[in-house]
C-alpha cells in the first residue's frame, strides 16, 4: 500500500511461512512525497501489485500501494493488522530541513519544531507497537542514497532487488528537501533542535530505529560558511541598490507630502461639507416640526370642522324646527288676526248699534211723549220693582 505525501512504514516479512514473495506496505508523512522511493523500488524488481497478487519471482516482493493523501497512519496500521505477512515500510521527516522548510513558509522556529515533534512522535507510538514489522526510513536519507536503502531491504527481507544507478542517485540528492533549504534555515532549524531535549531524544531515537543510511537527516552537517555567505548576501544591500531606495525613499516622501496634503484639502472640504450637511440637517429638521405642527394644526383643524359640521348640523336641525315653529305660530296668528279682525267688526257693529241705541234712548228721552208720560212711570216705578 502506497501512500503518497503521508508517513511510510515497512513491515519485516518472513519468507520461511512459505507464503511467496513477502509484501511491502508504503506509507509517507504528511508533507513528504514517497512516489520517488516507490519508483525506485519498483525500478529495482519490485511487483505492484494488490493483497491477493505475488511477485512472478521469488527474489522481488509485491509492493502494495494506495494514493489516498488522508488517513496515511490510521490506514497503513489497518493494513499492517490485516495482512500478518506484510512489512511496513515508514517513511519519516528528517528534524532539520522539515523545520527549515517550514520556517521559509512563514512559520516560527517553535511552532515548525513542535509540529515536527507531535508527527515523529505519532510515527514512533505506530513502530513501538510492531518493531519487527515495521522499517523506519528517513526520507532526505532514502531520496540521497537509493542504493543502500534497496541493499539495506536485500538484507533484511532476503531480496535479490536491483541496486539503481548511482546517476539516479545523485539527481534524487539535489531533489530532497535539504538541499534546496535556505542554509540560515537550516541553522535555525538545527539550534532549535539543540535546545530542545525532548527533540533530541525523539531525533536519537528515530536515527537509531531506522535504516543505517548514509549521510542520514537528523546527523546531517550544517555548512556554517554557507549559512553565513547567505546571512551576509542577504543583510548587505549594493551602493546602487541604497542609492535606488534613497531615491525612491525621497520620491515616496514626496508623494506622502503631496498626499497629506490632498487629504488636509479633503479634510477641510468635508468639515465643510459637514457643516452645510448639519445644517441642512437642522433645516431639515426644523422643517419636519414645521410639518409635525401643521399635521398638528391640521388635525385640530379638521376635528373642529367636524365639530363645526355636527353643530352646524345641529343647529340646522334646530332652525328646521324652528322654522317648523314659526310656520305653526304663523298660522295660528292667522287665525287668530282673522278671529280678532272679525271680533274688531263685531265690536265695531256693537258699538254702532250701542251708540245707535243710544242716539236712539237720548232721542226718546228728549221727545214730548217720554216727558208728557213721566208722571205715569213715576207712578208705576214702585210696581216695576225699580
Amino acid at each position: 500500500m502506497l501512500d503518497q505525501g503521508k508517513t511510510g512504514t515497512q513491515n519485516q516479512a518472513s519468507r520461511l511461512s512459505g507464503t511467496g514473495s513477502p509484501q511491502i506496505l508504503l506509507a509517507a508523512a504528511p508533507g513528504l512525497d514517497a512516489a520517488a522511493i516507490g519508483a525506485f523500488l519498483k525500478t529495482a524488481g519490485c511487483f505492484e501489485g494488490c493483497e491477493n497478487q505475488r511477485a512472478p519471482s521469488m527474489d522481488g516482493a509485491t509492493l502494495l500501494r494506495s494514493f489516498e493523501p488522508d488517513g496515511a497512519l490510521e490506514r497503513a496500521k489497518a493494513a499492517l493488522a490485516a495482512q500478518p505477512d506484510s512489512t511496513l515500510l515508514l517513511i519519516y521527516p528528517a528534524p532539520i530541513p522539515t523545520i527549515a522548510g517550514a520556517i521559509a513558509d512563514d512559520v516560527t522556529p517553535e511552532q515548525a519544531l513542535e509540529d515536527w515533534l507531535s508527527r515523529a512522535e505519532e510515527i514512533l507510538g505506530i513502530f513501538r507497537q510492531a518493531r519487527r514489522r515495521i522499517i523506519l526510513v528517513e526520507h532526505s536519507a532514502a531520496l540521497a542514497n537509493p542504493a543502500d536503502l534497496i541493499e539495506e531491504l536485500n538484507q533484511r527481507l532476503d531480496l535479490a532487488l536491483t541496486r539503481p544507478e548511482s546517476a539516479g542517485s545523485s539527481e534524487s540528492a539535489e531533489s530532497s528537501p535539504a538541499s534546496n533549504a535556505d542554509p540560515v534555515h537550516l541553522l535555525i532549524a538545527d539550534r532549535a533542535c539543540h535546545h530542545s531535549p525532548r527533540a533530541r531524544r525523539i531525533a536519537a531515537e528515530l536515527e537509531v530505529s531506522a535504516l543505517p543510511l548514509t549521510a542520514a537527516g537528523g546527523a546531517s552537517k550544517i555548512d556554517l560558511s554557507s549559512s553565513f555567505q547567505t546571512y551576509r548576501e542577504k543583510s548587505t544591500i549594493p551602493p546602487a541598490q541604497v542609492n535606488g531606495l534613497k531615491e525612491e525613499n525621497r520620491r515616496l516622501l514626496a508623494q506622502l507630502n503631496q498626499t497629506q496634503e490632498e487629504l488636509e484639502s479633503v479634510f477641510l472640504k468635508g468639515r465643510e461639507r459637514e457643516k452645510e450637511l448639519n445644517a441642512a440637517q437642522e433645516e431639515t429638521a426644523r422643517q419636519k416640526a414645521e410639518i409635525q405642527q401643521s399635521q398638528t394644526d391640521n388635525a385640530k383643524l379638521r376635528q373642529e370642522n367636524e365639530d363645526l359640521k355636527e353643530e352646524n348640523e345641529l343647529l340646522l336641525h334646530q332652525l328646521h324646527h324652528v322654522q317648523e315653529e314659526l310656520e305653526r305660530y304663523f298660522l295660528e296668528h292667522s287665525a287668530s288676526k282673522s278671529k280678532f279682525d272679525e271680533q274688531e267688526k263685531q265690536k265695531i257693529a256693537l258699538t254702532n248699534e250701542v251708540q245707535r241705541l243710544t242716539d236712539t234712548e237720548k232721542a226718546l228721552r228728549s221727545s214730548l211723549s217720554w216727558k208728557i208720560t213721566a208722571p205715569i212711570r213715576l207712578l208705576l216705578r214702585p210696581f216695576m220693582g225699580k
